[in-house]
């Protein structure tokens, strides 16, 4: 019996199963990469790479409806302190389990020096305004004195940050940017290529397994993170591509996963199915009126040129992914964070987006024009309309142009590159320009402070004391329902005086090939990875 049951246990060992292969997904979400400095990227797409090596204080994860929200990272609690100077305090207490790629803790000192790192000058980063609202920054971008900056560590497990005005979107979009993740000293400094070779040390999900810079990076699971055994795929491979025919070719084709960007016929293919949605993004298509000039000077004259606009045919002219605009904040922000109500949708329509009232709109705007004694624009100078040069916002421009020429008179197109534009913005060479409203962040403030008297970003000219005033307060207030309220008020003051003519809300479409779900996005156009795994059936998009 016992010889039985010996050989028994032999065959049993005999049918091992093989090992799993592992789970690869597979995406395009930007272009070749030459660092991965998170503190240095502007590249809108490797965010979404970036995401996946470091992690800051929080992170961005699935809502369960495939939409990306803040929630607890490095962090795994935080206190928030008001003083009595009117400054906030917070402290943050970082997991005991996290840890470096290299076995090494992460510790409140790696965010102190990542921080002072990106604030101070001689970094010279794109993201340093990103923690313009911690106490110190403008003395430490004055002085390149980075102890100045109101951050500090307090033993290895807290982290405490003084902010010198309440910051609603502080903890939801500062907090999870990569820009803002921890950083070692003893790795950075004095390395100048530290961030640009395969053996980069990261804390994220995942760490680099191979990187070939004109074609691919490809990750590998970090078996130091604290949550490795939650993270779902065991390697993203992102693929350098970024043509959108290529992507959705070789999605198709079974050889890509995901793509972040599709050529126009296959979105419209998607819109097929009247239950698809393009996925909104922070921007807002906008003109901007030189308030400098005389003839925009004339708030009169800025609603006659607004009503001529159709935005509803402007949105078809643009496609699918658009809509017309019914205000400056696009749909997709909220009106407080840490689940507030859609801004959009709170503040309802400012702007008047119907094709069916155009007509008579055009005629107030006819109206407006001779009453202030300019019938069809006789008697104003030349206008000079100023746009980036490209295939689409020459359609636009050109759109405009005729809409403006029935009621307004004509102003004449100028086509310049993204730099002679910027140029002439600043010297407010313009009369009228057409671009786009971003932000950074998930709060509506940042489509209103270009237009505040003391902005550096106001480039239009626009000055009105209470608008000043409103935003302001809703800068200032810890009160979050004020605070959206104030800036509700402000939006519609904006829009009353006619300072800007929005035209459309951008859009986007994504695609998971069919078999995968559990991709997330945010409204800036971030695609997170952790969370995919093969699903039972239907595809996701």
């Amino acid at each position: 019996l016992c010889a039985a049951l010996f050989l028994t246990l032999l065959a049993g060992c005999g049918k091992q199963e093989e090992p799993a292969e592992d789970f690869v997904v597979s995406a395009a979400v930007c272009g070749p990469l030459e660092t991965l400095d998170p503190t240095m990227n502007t590249d809108v797409g490797a965010e979404s790479l970036l995401s996946t090596l470091f992690e800051g204080l929080m992170r961005m994860r699935d809502d369960g409806a495939g939409k990306a929200v803040a929630v607890a990272g490095i962090a795994k609690e935080y206190i928030e302190e008001k003083n009595y100077d009117d400054t906030v305090t917070y402290t943050f207490t970082l997991r005991s389990a996290a840890r470096w790629s290299d076995g090494e803790r992460v510790t409140a000192e790696d965010f102190v020096y990542a921080w002072q790192r990106l604030v101070d000058p001689a970094t010279a980063s794109p993201n340093a305004s990103l923690l313009s609202m911690v106490a110190g920054y403008d003395e430490v971008r004055e002085s390149g004195d980075v102890s100045l900056l109101g951050v500090k560590a307090k033993g290895e497990s807290t982290f405490l940050v003084t902010l010198s005005r309440p910051c609603a979107y502080f903890i939801t979009s500062v907090c999870t940017s990569p820009a803002t993740a921890p950083l070692r000293r003893d790795l950075v400094e004095g390395n100048a290529s530290w961030a640009a070779t395969a053996d980069i040390v990261t804390n994220g999900p995942y760490t680099v397994g191979t990187w070939v810079k004109a074609a691919q990076l490809q990750t590998k699971r970090n078996g130091e993170y604290y949550e490795s055994k939650l993270v779902v795929p065991d390697s993203i491979c992102f693929r350098f591509e970024t043509d959108a025919q290529t992507n959705y070719d070789q999605l198709l084709a079974g050889e890509l996963d995901y793509t972040a960007k599709l050529p126009y016929a296959a979105i419209e293919q998607l819109a097929e199915d009247e239950t698809w949605q393009p996925a909104p993004l922070a921007e807002t298509v906008c003109v901007l009126y030189n308030h400098l000039t005389d003839t925009f000077s004339d708030a009169q004259l800025r609603r006659a040129f607004d009503l001529a606009i159709d935005r509803a045919a402007l949105a078809e002219q643009l496609g699918v992914t658009a809509t017309a605009a019914t205000g400056c904040v696009p749909d997709g922000i909220s009106d407080a964070p840490e689940g507030g109500e859609d801004f959009r949708t709170a503040g309802g329509a400012l702007c008047a987006a119907n094709a069916e009232g155009y007509a008579e709109r055009s005629a107030e705007a006819a109206r407006l024009m001779t009453s202030a004694g300019h019938y069809q624009g006789a008697g104003l100078p030349t206008l000079r309309f100023l746009f980036v040069e490209g295939e689409q916002t020459r359609a636009v421009a050109l759109s405009l142009f005729n809409m403006w020429r029935t009621a307004t008179g004509v102003a004449e197109l100028v086509g310049v590159s993204a730099e002679e534009f910027d140029a002439a913005l600043a010297a407010g060479d313009f009369d009228l320009a057409l671009t786009t409203l971003t932000a950074r962040c998930d709060d509506p403030m940042e489509y209103l402070l270009p237009f505040r008297g003391t902005s550096e970003s106001n480039v239009c000219g626009y000055r009105n004391d209470t608008f000043d005033l409103l935003v302001g307060v809703a800068e200032s207030t810890g009160d979050l329902t004020a605070r959206a309220a104030f800036l509700h008020d402000a939006e519609a003051m904006l829009l009353e005086d006619s300072a800007v003519s929005p035209l459309c809300f951008s859009g986007t479409a994504y695609l998971l090939r069919e078999g995968l779900t559990g991709v997330s996005h945010d409204c800036f156009g971030h695609s997170y990875f952790t969370a995919v795994s093969r699903a039972e059936t239907g595809p996701a998009a």
